[in-house]
């Protein structure tokens, strides 16, 4: 009997609710989502509460869990019941803090400062009853903050029921009590923590309203997404946010929080009116990205399509900066797409709809996985890869210079630079946060720097004991992070006895622990080390990933030691003295290398994420950009003092450096990727313990400093190189005799080369000269026309290749009429023979077609390689019928799109000023033509070479069998060779001469390749020596 526009929760509710969609997520000791509720036991509060989750009602001090269905007809009047607001409600609250939890919107009133706030309120004697306990006095609770929870339509999103009915949303004002209760939860007084106010929202209203318009105004501006943080701009007057009548009708119980831990500490006033506000008020609560707040489903494969983009944007940058702009810093470039990333994810311009709306929910869903298990995805592959780049003997002779500059002097880095922290920036960090941040700024990762010194032909031994230093300071330096962290966590107690226990686990064990993995893992890579067994190279890569991952998770999660150290031991320990017996050094190398650009990409673009939401906040300003320059400046100052201050023992330890390599070693000291993830776990860490901030302004500040040192000190490095020079293997006037002896043997090579093709082709390429400028001189010579030297093709040791019209000195025809003269002599061929017998002959076909593109006749990159393979594959699966791949590849070769067919229409009445348009339509039919002539040779030749190999295999005696599948693929050549002699002889000659000269350029190419293989030259003198056969591409190019 409700009126029309009621507002008791009681009435009834014309929309059934339905279940909340929520985001997927995996409840953990780390991290509860609402997806997995079943799993909130397993969560682990960091405010060291027990977890009572689950938990049913045992007496005073555990009534039970919240919410509850409150059934209104059951209900009874409860006696001296009173709700006393503070005066805090009446005035207007100013710039008071918001943020996204990824679970609820939460304003922050009072925080932890109750006594000295207004916002307070008494609930007599009440909660103390609720627990049956005889009081007269009463307590006073200050307002710590309140939130919102609210589903995606309005048939739901209150926590609690009302006869059996949910509303649109619901406002949880959570009171802490002043005095100080008792943690003993046997106690009934420990459950007179906490009283909740909890006010059900509805929409509908026809106006916006005005009390909840300051925080709901512009929330999805603020904070849009999980973690971030902002400022109320606008005064909020508390009482105005409940109902007219909250103090004479509510219903109240004793409960718990409504999420984990779940505590049944919590005196519970839930009003029996609901707060009505418009729906766009409503939407903007819906805009909020967090796990009850999502638009569709997918489950884990969300998180998935982020990682694949960023594998993609990763590949794509780095092939166009090698192309275009070698200098430019992979790292710093995807940190910068991140930015532009979540800025378009931010921005209005995004759409919601299709795969847009899954990249976006696959963004947040990854940026909201625990950054410690992010740590242990990222930093043992980096780690790892860095390991078994080290050269082992030049490890062992840089040792002490590396453990110089990585022990002493990460100490006096990290104290040094924990100073200049605590003393510069304006944070009002404490101490023991100031040292954490220095220790994360003393890591480097040198691989910028290295690139560029390995790219100019520096010692190997600058280039080692720079990296060398990198792997030894990330250990030593995470060491003092750990400790100064758990300091200012409140992990551990500052005494004697749990600094000793704490060096003992991450400086004794750590090594040890390194040592044992590494040793099983070197065993057992022996036991598997068949180099002829596929099998064996697919153990050895495992057993590689399980050393880099399992050494750091049993370090860090059982033993609590340093994951960092025990992965880096663990890495030198195996690949000391397994390297002789890998199966393939370059395959496990290369997986090893892609599974670290993958890592890198991933780490700065989330970084730069993290870095733009942060400046998008209230936590971080303009300011920040200024002291991120700063520190930069001062860090590298820092490096350079201790490296100058170890320079007289440098210079005597180890491999002696020029003066002038010292500048190298400074300018090694960049900030990368593992300083970056760590501090995203940081990050993790203190949003858990509500110092959002905190994490912020270190990620921030972290990739800024990061993004400066990769591009300015690889830009300083590249300077550095060109004004001082690097003290090289060689100097310069030996290196240039070197490229000249390179050169001149890769010119002998290629008119080796240009005789051989020409003579196996049975053609004259002289036009391919003109192409080819270190054989132009060959122009007018004998050399020039070496195909007149070719054996005759009947020779007998001679199997003939076909690249020329001829395919043999006997007719087609003729060949075809004694085949079919000898068929009719034999009995009928057996079916099931036949079907053997053309699945061997198709198979030597295939072997042929891979053999032609391997040595190059066949271009790897022609559409004719393709349809060669899918024609003969399609043949292979029907042996029962006749030989069938020449029908089939016909249907294959290339015939004019519509496209093409349009263009041709347009080329034939297009003016002349329009020349392009018939270079376009001559460059088609010319490609064309060009494909389907290798497809056709390649085609010839292989069933000629099938034809021979069969006819070896199988002896001279000839079977029905044998010649009926002669007669066959004779045919098939016949019609063929019909199909080529179509093609006009100027056309062969045009294409001959192309083959030649991609032919010659290719295997230039490998030439020069196979000398950084067999360790002959470097990779630098070799892209030298590539500049010859690239040059000379261009030129083929701009010919055809």
């Amino acid at each position: 009997d409700c009126p029309k526009h009621g507002s008791s929760n009681a009435c009834l509710k014309p929309e059934l609710s339905t279940k909340t969609k929520r985001s997927w997520g995996m409840s953990t000791h780390l991290h509860w989502s609402y997806y997995d509720q079943d799993g909130w036991t397993e969560f682990i509060p960091q405010t060291g509460w027990p977890n009572e989750c689950g938990h049913a009602a045992t007496g005073p001090s555990h009534p039970g869990q919240s919410p509850i269905d409150i059934q209104a007809t059951d209900s009874v009047v409860a006696p001296n019941v009173s709700i006393a607001l503070g005066p805090g409600f009446k005035k207007p609250l100013k710039k008071l803090q918001v943020s996204n939890n990824g679970h609820s919107m939460t304003v922050i009133v009072c925080g932890r400062s109750g006594t000295t706030c207004e916002a307070s309120a008494s609930f007599g004697t009440w909660p103390k009853a609720m627990r049956g306990l005889n009081s007269t006095k009463a307590d006073r609770y200050f307002l710590e903050q309140f939130h919102m929870h609210w589903g995606s339509d309005d048939s739901k999103g209150s926590e609690h029921l009302v006869c059996g009915q949910r509303r649109a949303a619901e406002l949880h004002m959570v009171f802490v009590n002043e005095r100080v209760v008792p943690e003993d939860r046997s106690d009934p007084d420990s459950g007179t923590l906490l009283t909740v106010l909890g006010t059900m929202v509805e929409g509908g209203a026809s106006q916006d309203n005005a009390a909840f318009e300051p925080i709901l105004a512009h929330l999805s501006s603020k904070v849009k997404h999980q973690n971030q943080v902002g400022i109320l701009e606008q005064p909020i007057v508390l009482e105005d946010l409940l109902p007219e009548d909250a103090f004479s009708k509510f219903y109240t119980y004793p409960g718990s929080l409504t999420t984990p831990p779940c505590s049944q500490r919590v005196t519970w006033f839930v009003f029996e009116n609901f707060v009505r506000v418009s729906d766009r008020q409503l939407q903007e609560l819906r805009s909020l990205n967090m796990e009850t707040a999502v638009r569709g489903e997918g489950g884990p494969a969300f998180a998935v399509l982020f990682v694949i983009l960023v594998i993609a944007m990763a590949a794509l940058t780095h092939q166009v900066l090698a192309s275009y702009v070698p200098w430019l810093p992979h790292s710093a470039v995807l940190f910068l797409e991140g930015v532009l990333l979540s800025m378009y994810l931010d921005s209005k311009y995004h759409i919601h709809e299709g795969m847009f709306a899954s990249v976006h929910n696959s963004v947040e869903m990854f940026m909201q996985i625990d950054g410690h298990a992010l740590l242990f995805i990222f930093v043992p592959v980096l780690l790892f890869t860095e390991s078994l780049s080290v050269d082992v003997h030049l490890f062992r002779k840089t040792f002490w210079q590396s453990f110089l500059l990585a022990c002493p002097g990460v100490v006096a880095s990290a104290a040094l630079s924990g100073v200049v922290t605590f003393y510069v920036l304006p944070y009002s960090w404490s101490w023991y946060l100031a040292m954490a941040f220095g220790s994360i700024v003393a890591v480097t990762d040198s691989f910028g720097v290295v690139q560029v010194l390995k790219s100019s032909g520096a010692r190997e031994a600058l280039t080692v004991l720079i990296t060398s230093e990198s792997a030894l300071n990330q250990g030593i330096a995470m060491i003092f992070f750990t400790l100064f962290f758990t300091l200012f966590m409140d992990w551990m107690d500052v005494s004697a006895r749990d600094f000793l226990f704490f060096f003992l686990q991450v400086v004794v064990l750590a090594p040890i622990l390194g040592m044992l993995v590494g040793w099983v893992g070197y065993a057992w890579m022996w036991s598997a080390s068949d180099s002829h067994s596929s099998v064996h190279l697919v153990v050895q890569t495992c057993v590689t990933m399980f050393v880099a991952f399992f050494s750091f998770y049993i370090s860090e999660m059982e033993y609590g030691s340093n994951g960092i150290r025990t992965t880096s031991v663990a890495a030198l320990a195996m690949t000391r003295y397994i390297g002789p017996a890998l199966c393939s050094p370059e395959i496990i190398n290369n997986f090893w290398r892609v599974l670290a650009f993958v890592t890198r990409a991933l780490i700065f673009t989330i970084a730069g994420m993290i870095s733009h939401r942060a400046s998008t906040s209230a936590n971080v300003t303009l300011v920040d950009c200024g002291y991120c320059v700063a520190l930069f400046v001062l860090m590298l100052l820092i490096r350079a003092l201790v490296v100058v201050a170890s320079y007289p023992l440098l210079s005597r330890m180890g491999v002696g450096l020029k003066s002038r390599e010292y500048g190298f070693v400074i300018l090694g000291g960049s900030r990368g990727a593992i300083s970056l993830a760590f501090a995203i776990s940081a990050r993790s860490a203190l949003i858990l313990a509500e110092e959002e901030a905190m994490g912020d302004q270190m990620v921030f500040l972290l990739s800024g400093l990061s993004f400066l040192s990769m591009v300015l000190n690889t830009a300083a490095t590249k300077v550095f190189v060109k004004l001082a020079g690097v003290e090289s293997q060689y100097t310069c006037e030996s290196k240039q005799e070197y490229l000249d002896h390179i050169a001149d043997h890769v010119s002998k090579y290629a008119r080796t080369q240009y005789k051989e093709i020409c003579s196996n082709m049975r053609v004259n390429a002289v036009e391919a000269l003109d192409t080819l400028p270190a054989l132009r001189d060959l122009k007018g010579t004998e050399e020039a026309h070496p195909s007149a030297d070719a054996p005759p093709a009947d020779a007998p040791s001679v199997v003939p290749t076909l690249w020329g019209r001829v395919v043999s000195e006997e007719c087609p025809d003729e060949r075809i009429s004694s085949l079919m003269a000898k068929q009719n002599a034999y009995p009928p061929a057996n079916p099931r023979k036949m079907r053997i017998l053309r699945e061997t002959f198709l198979r030597i076909v295939r072997k042929k077609y891979w053999d032609l593109i391997e040595s190059r006749h066949l271009p790897k990159k022609s559409p004719a390689a393709l349809k060669l393979l899918d024609a003969l594959a399609a043949a292979l699966s029907d042996t029962d019928m006749e030989l069938h791949d020449w029908s089939l590849l016909q249907e294959e070769l290339p015939k004019e799109s519509v496209l093409e067919k349009t263009v041709r229409f347009l080329d034939s009445g297009c003016p002349a000023c329009c020349s392009w348009i018939h270079d376009w339509h001559l460059g088609w039919s010319v490609q064309h033509e060009l494909d389907s002539y290798i497809a056709v040779v390649s085609f010839i030749t292989a069933h000629h070479h099938a034809q021979y190999a069969l006819a070896d295999m199988l002896g001279e005696k000839d079977t029905a069998e044998d010649v009926t599948l002669m007669l066959e693929s004779s045919r098939q050549v016949r019609d063929a060779q019909l199909h080529l002699n179509m093609i006009g002889g100027e056309d062969i000659n045009i294409f001959n001469n192309s083959i030649v000269s991609e032919l010659i350029i290719q295997r230039v190419a490998e030439f020069i390749h196979q000398f950084v293989h067999q360790g002959l030259i470097l990779g630098v003198i070799a892209s030298a020596g590539a500049r010859y056969a690239w040059d000379d591409s261009k030129g083929t190019y701009t010919a055809k």
